[in-house]
């Protein structure tokens, strides 16, 4: 503790401006309260197919903007925005951030987990593989109470990591490459110890389809997944299902895990990369892989954040000793993702242009990047297909451009109220955070007509897959004004914010359907294959239309329910209706 002053409060002293006071100061007492070294602020901004970035740097809200086909904006909806939304329910309260493909999760300042969008593989960490349009809590157990006492978050492609307060690493999502790091291949649908750490872990990073984690004391990294690149950085070309420790590493701080690339930062900021390099993400002067680090940086240069992306990588860099912080990027540069004006590749770290001082945090997680300037102040530059610049416009980027992420939503309010069907089911009132809701009569809400409409049937032979497909199912608005308003106020107090918008927190209500496949009874006369262990029944729940199984010969009754849950998977109580079919499978 002698050269803490010399180490962190000369560089107070020199801040010009208020800002950066503020700043150093932060990190001061962030490094104070045990924090990293170089404890530099991390998850402020999130980049994939889309952009989540929070509003400040500390209890802040969250921002979105982007491709939406799966809900992971969690502005309710599945709209692609060009310009930043804010996500339902989290408009403070907010740690860091952190996307993957199709989706986002976010750590709350009181230790939990909240995540949304699409989850085929378990990623949002709820025990199911349903979807959400808006945040719902990670569990820590199968139909368990939310997770709690996470200390920082990382999410890759299609899993999420978090290390513990008690310093164990747990992980969920996909796992067909062993990036979980359990010991298997099963994808986790809640959160999991990754094999062998259940404690002194100092910081782990998700990838495309592998992990990283760096460990306490030792300080070493050990990494765990896919390896066909090197990626992990054993020296080897093998694939592992439990951590591998990284070659020739001491004195990491932190670890990142990219496309087919990793890097590391050690204490004073040297920068270590590893695995492929075939576009110069490695920023080494070369094209050739790497399957143990090699330094990337100069010496005297000092590296304070560092992200992988697919095929390129972005990071924060004091080039001499007491300069100011600047961004620089180097790989691939064919979508503008270097950031340098042009759409070329560059094989060493290479400035901005225009150049972006000062910036706080970087994400570079797939074809586009971006830094986070400030409270409200973001540049992102890349790639813009889906519109994650932010900028209002789905064309590339190839300098950074400036986005606001404080001002109003550009989400546009209905002018008028959808006319409601003749035949409704009630709206429940606010209800418990457990248990089902009880109807409330003054309310109706649409279910149009007598959901389902119908069931049809694709299949004719056990050599086909059976599909089953129902009628369109509709939520509405009550008829009266004075029951939308006193509905907005139940609304705002089960959906936890205040509802301004009522058709867009309705449209928060999912409508799921439950599908139940039984087989008659046979006759042995008339069907040789009695005997043989057929299924018996088949039942599942989707908010989709439509199911496919396989099922042996026979014939069955196809029955589907339709109920109305919230975000946190709670059943609206709505009246039992179903429709039924019977078809034959031969």
């Amino acid at each position: 503790m002698r050269n803490w002053f010399t180490h962190y409060g000369l560089p107070l002293l020199r801040a010009f401006n208020a800002r950066r006071v503020s700043l150093c100061l932060a990190l001061f007492i962030a490094t104070l309260l045990g924090h990293k070294s170089l404890a530099y602020a991390q998850g402020l901004i999130a980049t994939y197919t889309h952009t989540c970035a929070l509003t400040k740097s500390s209890d802040a809200g969250i921002k979105c903007w982007g491709n939406n086909t799966a809900g992971q904006l969690g502005d309710g909806t599945t709209t692609q925005r060009l310009q930043p939304v804010e996500v339902v329910g989290l408009s403070s309260g907010v740690k860091s951030i952190g996307v993957g493909n199709s989706f986002s999760c976010a750590l709350l300042m009181n230790g939990q987990v909240r995540c949304w969008g699409d989850n085929s593989g378990g990623q949002l960490g709820n025990d199911s593989v349903g979807s959400s349009l808006s945040p719902i809590p990670v569990l820590d157990a199968p139909a368990g109470d939310p997770l709690t006492g996470v200390s920082s978050l990382s999410v890759g492609s299609t899993h999420a990591c978090v290390v513990m307060e008690s310093g164990g690493a747990k992980c969920w999502g996909v796992n067909s490459s062993g990036q979980i790091g359990d010991g298997s291949l099963f994808s986790r649908v809640i959160p999991v110890d990754v094999s062998g750490w259940t404690a002194n872990v100092l910081a782990i990073e998700a990838g495309h389809n592998h992990s990283c984690l760096v460990t306490q004391g030792a300080n070493v990294v050990y990494c765990t997944g896919q390896n066909a690149w090197s990626q992990l950085g054993d020296g080897t070309s093998n694939d592992t299902t439990t951590p591998v420790m990284v070659s020739g590493l001491s004195s990491a701080v932190d670890a990142n895990a990219g496309g087919l690339h990793s890097c590391a930062r050690l204490t004073g900021g040297a920068l270590y990369c590893w695995g492929d390099n075939s576009l110069g993400q490695l920023g080494d002067g070369t094209n050739t892989l790497r399957s143990t680090p090699v330094q990337i940086n100069s010496p005297g240069t000092e590296v304070e954040r560092i992200s992988t992306g697919a095929l390129h990588t972005c990071g924060i860099i004091k080039t001499t000793p007491g300069g100011q912080s600047e961004v620089f990027c180097w790989g691939r540069g064919a979508d503008g993702q270097v950031g340098d004006g042009t759409a070329t590749q560059r094989d060493i770290p290479t400035a901005l242009s225009p150049r972006v001082l000062g910036a706080v945090d970087v994400s570079s997680q797939l074809n586009h990047s971006c830094a986070w300037m400030g409270q409200c102040s973001v540049k992102c530059w890349g790639l813009n297909s889906n519109g994650q610049i932010g900028n209002g416009t789905t064309t590339d980027a190839h300098s950074p451009v400036d986005v606001s992420i404080c001002t109003v939503d550009p989400t546009p309010t209905p002018t008028s109220t959808p006319t409601p069907s003749a035949t409704a089911t009630p709206l429940p009132e606010a209800c418990p955070l457990v248990g089902p809701c009880t109807p409330d009569a003054r309310f109706t809400t649409p279910l149009n007509p007598r959901p389902p409409a119908f069931i049809s049937v694709i299949a004719s032979t056990s050599q086909k897959t059976v599909r089953l497909t129902v009628g369109a199912v509709r939520l509405g608005l009550p008829t009266s004004t004075a029951n939308q308003r006193i509905l907005a106020g139940k609304l705002s107090r089960f959906l936890g914010f205040k509802v301004k918008n009522l058709p867009a927190a309705i449209r928060l209500l999912r409508v799921w359907h439950i599908f139940s496949i039984v087989r008659l009874p046979r006759i042995a006369s008339e069907d040789p294959l009695s005997t043989l262990a057929l299924p018996t029944k088949y039942r599942t729940e989707t908010r989709s239309r439509r199911v496919s199984t396989r099922l042996g010969p026979g014939t069955y009754v196809a029955r589907v329910t339709v109920r109305v849950k919230d975000s946190r998977g709670r059943t609206f109580s709505t009246g039992k209706r179903s429709e039924q079919t019977t078809f034959t499978v031969r």
